[in-house]
């Protein structure tokens, strides 16, 4: 701590500041420790795939974050909604598979279905912006690969994918 406030003090320079809080070890040590919440999950997950913007898909969505129990400005007490644990139950875990499931039938997977079945565990880890997957996730992934719509959800319910 001592080390990134000297970085600030040294002519009030918030850039230096920043960039010394990226480049800590303590940072970059936290990686893949925190698991999404609902709302990043659903809606990134329907960004990324382009899900179209529809009354029914929103209304979809929205029905994945009630089952997944975080809806959007409704926390259940003044405190917000409870984190991880919660989020990782198996409940969650099918709902999060049937919703990945309709997210892939909705969503553009093109660069997905357009790959050699060879390319296709890259093209997915590129669609969702993913520099890695780990061993056993791509064991799982390697099942699915000739059926681009299933490797694309398995690669959104994998730890690669919710843990960030």
């Amino acid at each position: 701590m001592t080390r990134l406030a000297a970085s600030y003090v040294v002519g009030r320079d918030s850039t230096a500041l920043i960039k010394a809080i990226l480049v800590d070890p303590a940072f970059a040590s936290a990686a893949g420790t925190l698991m999404t919440s609902p709302v990043e999950w659903v809606v990134g997950s329907m960004r990324t795939l382009a899900v179209p913007v529809t009354a029914a898909n929103v209304q979809a969505g929205l029905a994945v974050l009630r089952r997944l129990g975080q809806v959007p400005f409704y926390p259940p007490n003044v405190s917000g909604w409870p984190s991880g644990a919660s989020w990782s139950s198996s409940a969650a875990a099918s709902t999060r598979a049937a919703a990945a499931t309709k997210f892939a039938s909705l969503g553009d997977i093109s660069e997905v279905s357009n790959a050699s079945a060879t390319s296709r565990i890259d093209s997915v880890a590129h669609l969702l912006a993913l520099d890695h997957f780990s061993d056993r996730t791509l064991t799982a992934l390697a099942l699915a690969k000739g059926n681009p719509a299933q490797l694309v959800a398995t690669a959104l319910i994998s730890p690669d994918y919710l843990v960030v």
